[in-house]
């Protein structure tokens, strides 16, 4: 806690720095009705000037009586102001995981080829865990869920879900044409076909190639099928994991549609 003059004497940023540390605490610990004290003292201490000064009136508003959207309404815009930029891992989450319903899985794998950044595996993990996948194949330098990032980006999903490192894509592809699972990769090509016309295979391995230069020529001709997702803006290429959770979800839909 700041004593006023000493509040006073800070820059601007450093007293915006503050009060958000402040805020985040009351957001975490918002259910046990933490103290406003600090918090109204803080915006009382603000000199006119100050670009947060205008939620003084907000700050002066807020009760235990409140909700917490309400307490969001002060806390994002100094987000805004420092330019924090949260990831889902940073965020409170209120509902938990249904732990006791009984896990559902397909007949589909996911191989990502080396793939470069940990948060695009980890976020693959959790998308693949949410929709059915039965195992993921990691090959070569893919980070796999012992790195901190994918970990962190997983959520605790890389503990439900089933995976295995390779240090080449053709032995994988080998073993899955071995237990008669078609090979679709996710590419961007004039040998693709659209994914809203694709008819997802009883048994399914997607693969998905490294973030810059996608899936090199000799995966595509072991492909069984391709597939890419039609750009309607001035783009023609998703992010990773966006087109994963894209194509995904289009082959789970199919899979318990046709059950």
């Amino acid at each position: 806690m700041y004593t006023r003059e000493k509040f006073q004497k800070l820059s601007t940023y450093r007293q915006a720095e503050i009060i958000w540390h402040e805020l985040s605490i009351i957001e975490r610990q918002w259910e046990a009705e933490p103290s406003l004290t600090s918090l109204n003292n803080y915006f009382n201490w603000l000199n006119s000037s100050s670009p947060l000064y205008r939620l003084e009136n907000l700050v002066k508003q807020l009760s235990h009586q409140s909700t917490l959207r309400e307490l969001l309404n002060i806390l994002v815009p100094v987000e805004r102001y420092l330019d924090k930029s949260l990831k889902d891992n940073d965020f409170i989450i209120r509902t938990n995981d249904n732990l006791e319903q009984s896990k559902k899985t397909l007949p589909i794998y996911l191989v990502l080829d080396h793939l470069r950044s940990s948060f695009n595996v980890g976020s693959i993990f959790r998308t693949a865990e949410c929709l059915g996948v039965k195992h993921i194949f990691l090959v070569g330098y893919t980070p796999s869920p012992e790195n901190d990032g994918v970990k962190k980006t997983a959520m605790g999903t890389e503990e439900w879900i089933s995976w295995s490192h390779h240090n080449n894509i053709e032995e994988v592809v080998d073993r899955l044409k071995q237990e008669n699972i078609s090979i679709v990769g996710l590419e961007t090509c004039s040998r693709a076909q659209p994914l809203r016309t694709f008819r997802c295979p009883e048994n399914v391995a997607l693969v998905l190639g490294n973030e810059r230069f996608g899936l090199m020529e000799n995966t595509l001709v072991q492909c069984n099928h391709l597939v890419e997702i039609e750009m309607l803006g001035y783009k023609n290429s998703l992010n990773v994991a966006n087109a994963l959770s894209i194509t995904l979800y289009e082959f789970s839909n199919q899979m318990l549609e046709s059950r």
